[in-house]
């Protein structure tokens, strides 16, 4: 009984851990990756939506089946990463393809997401990168799924929380996500316009001088020597 006090104290503690300092890194790094701070409202919302549905789940499962107490901080953290991975691929995707359709079609960065343009890229995104995701998805459902058939508690138990946040992951990241981004197109449309974080400008600026030709000293100096004016023609 002291053994499995202290592994629920653990189990807690990662919980604690994970989501009061690893989740707020992690979507300041998921900013910065889009260029955009409001971005940053999806996966955040994706994430509060993923983590009720799946303890919801795991909660309603352990009044029938024991459940290990490794398995809560395992569903977190899967479901955790999985959420800002897809929520990633969905966004960066998202604000890529209007960047392009801005530019093809010759629309400012003003004025995107008033006409179609959204609709068109959301089509186009989940074409695409949603197909990723279902991969993805699916092979992490199937791969976990084995655990649940060992007679061991401890695999059964992260196997079974493993399973049910791979497809709830999957499941928001193929609905909300794409709903929240079409709800607001005009909003989240602006994260398409180029923007240079200020603590990184001078870094660019340097960057961009270092690949500019290098003038020798006597080139230098021929260009700063004026030239002489041609006299004008003397006439008799």
């Amino acid at each position: 009984p002291t053994f499995l006090a202290d592994i629920s104290e653990a189990a807690g503690r990662d919980i604690v851990v994970m989501f009061g300092v690893v989740t707020p890194l992690a979507l300041i790094i998921f900013a910065y990756a889009n260029r955009s701070i409001r971005i940053a409202v999806i996966p955040l919302a994706s994430l509060v939506v993923v983590l009720v549905a799946s303890f919801g789940v795991m909660n309603y499962i352990t009044s029938t089946t024991v459940i290990n107490a490794l398995a809560p901080g395992v569903c977190g953290a899967l479901a955790l990463s999985l959420t800002l991975d897809y929520s990633y691929r969905i966004c960066i995707r998202f604000v890529a393809d209007m960047r392009m359709e801005a530019e093809i079609r010759g629309v400012s960065y003003d004025r995107l997401g008033e006409s179609d343009e959204a609709e068109f890229v959301m089509e186009s995104v989940l074409a695409f990168t949603g197909r990723s995701i279902l991969i993805s998805g699916v092979c992490i459902a199937a791969a976990t799924t084995g655990l649940t058939l060992f007679p061991n508690n401890l695999l059964f138990s992260i196997g079974l929380s493993c399973l049910i946040a791979s497809l709830i992951a999957m499941v928001v990241s193929w609905t909300l996500v794409p709903a929240i981004l079409m709800s607001f197109p005009k909003f989240f449309a602006h994260a398409a316009v180029p923007f240079r974080w200020p603590c990184l400008q001078d870094a660019e600026a340097r960057d961009e001088a270092a690949l500019l030709p290098a003038q020798s000293p006597t080139e230098s100096l021929t260009s700063m020597t004026p030239t002489p004016a041609l006299a004008a023609p003397q006439t008799r």
